[in-house]
């Protein structure tokens, strides 16, 4: 009785141990077929595109190309989702130094946006400005009610530098392209023939955003 009882508990103990000793199926294995995690996604209710026209003021594939498109794009996401400056473009909220309310949305938001930049000034402190004119036609009916107007944007160029060349077929950048830099100012101003209206480019009014962001962003 006792040999009997001492041949059960070692198998019993040799069974754990194999169990414990065997890895689950591509656990550890080098052939796991596991996915990556995706960047960031649009929030659910936004559906309108966004579309850049170039001008000679700024190079829109530049690293200040890149930050306005960013901070212009990031902060409508602020005010049309339900998250405000949580839910919009990564490292929109570090960049965003400035003093735009913070109140967020919710509802769904269909339409389009054409921007350009019209006037951009390199200012002491390594610091930069850009006056940015959005014609845009955004709301939950999907009306057409069209209106323009101008921002200014005040940033600082201080340490590492956005990304270049963002341009795909990204509706926005799945990680942040924003760098180091951040806005201290974006004031919005009622537009007039010298600001927006005299060099008004064809406005776009398509789907798919345009020039759109590459599929792995920037760093």
């Amino acid at each position: 009785m006792k040999l009997m009882f001492r041949n059960l508990c070692l198998t019993a103990i040799s069974a754990m141990l194999l169990t414990s000793c065997t890895h689950s199926p591509g656990s550890h294995s080098p052939t796991s077929t596991a996915e990556v995690a995706p960047g960031y996604q649009i929030p659910a209710n936004i559906h309108y595109s966004e579309h850049w026209a170039p001008t000679p003021a700024v190079d829109l594939m530049s690293a200040d190309g890149t930050f306005i498109r960013a901070f212009a794009e990031g902060d409508d996401v602020r005010l049309f989702n339900i998250d405000a400056a949580k839910g919009s473009y990564p490292g929109f909220d570090h960049a965003n130094q400035t003093s735009r309310n913070n109140i967020g949305g919710g509802s769904d938001e269909y339409g389009f946006t054409t921007r350009w930049v019209s006037d951009f000034t390199n200012k002491p402190d390594n610091t930069a400005s850009a006056t940015i004119c959005t014609y845009s036609s955004i709301n939950p009916q999907n009306e057409f009610l069209p209106f323009l107007v101008a921002d200014v944007l005040t940033y600082h160029r201080k340490g590492k530098e956005p990304p270049t060349n963002q341009k795909g077929p990204e509706r926005a950048p799945t990680v942040s392209v924003f760098g180091d830099w951040y806005a201290t100012s974006y004031e919005s101003i009622r537009t007039n023939p010298n600001s927006c209206t005299s060099d008004q480019p064809p406005i776009d009014k398509s789907a798919d955003s345009t020039p759109g962001w590459t599929v792995k962003g920037g760093a």
